[in-house]
């Protein structure tokens, strides 16, 4: 979400506008983020709150919403769907959450204008599952950071020798 809103704010940073909830935690002080709402965060907010401020900001708005969720009450919207584990391994989440999930994504999947998948496989998964038109779903893989460019050998050998790293090694995450 960070390295999209960056660089949509590097084109033109005042076409676009950032908000959170007024009482949400972190941020990134180099964005320029609108607190707004009085409801501290979470869902609630984003169904109760986030839809004023759409419309308070006139008719032409479109809401993007980075995560796999969104307001139900603006169709003005394109969401990024990362997954669709809460949907299709409920007992992998709280009860709750997956119940929010089970209930929301298939009405929203078919009230939003697009959504951004970030892989082939949540797209297909997508168009399979809520039956949506193939041109509502669109592959966008995730945005990342000029900081993951290619290093050169010589980088990477200067990077070896002051870590003290072997001249081969097994990274496992």
């Amino acid at each position: 979400a960070y390295e999209i809103v960056s660089r949509l704010l590097s084109d033109d940073p005042g076409r676009y506008t950032l908000v959170t909830p007024k009482y949400g935690t972190g941020s990134d002080p180099s964005l320029p983020i609108e607190r707004r709402g009085y409801i501290r965060y979470g869902h609630l907010w984003e169904q109760i709150e986030l839809p004023r401020v759409v419309r308070s900001m006139g008719s032409d708005v479109v809401l993007y919403t980075p995560e796999t969720s969104g307001p139900l009450a603006v169709g003005q919207q394109v969401m990024t769907v990362h997954d669709l584990f809460a949907v299709e391994n409920p007992e992998w989440f709280s009860r709750a959450f997956s119940a929010w999930y089970r209930w929301l994504m298939p009405r929203l999947v078919k009230r939003v204008a697009y959504i951004l998948a970030n892989s082939e496989y949540t797209r297909q998964r997508l168009l399979e599952r809520f039956s949506l038109p193939k041109d509502k779903v669109v592959l966008c893989p995730f945005a990342q950071s000029e900081r993951f460019a290619p290093t050169s050998e010589e980088e990477v050998e200067r990077f070896r020798v002051e870590q003290g790293l072997p001249k081969r090694y097994l990274l496992s995450i």
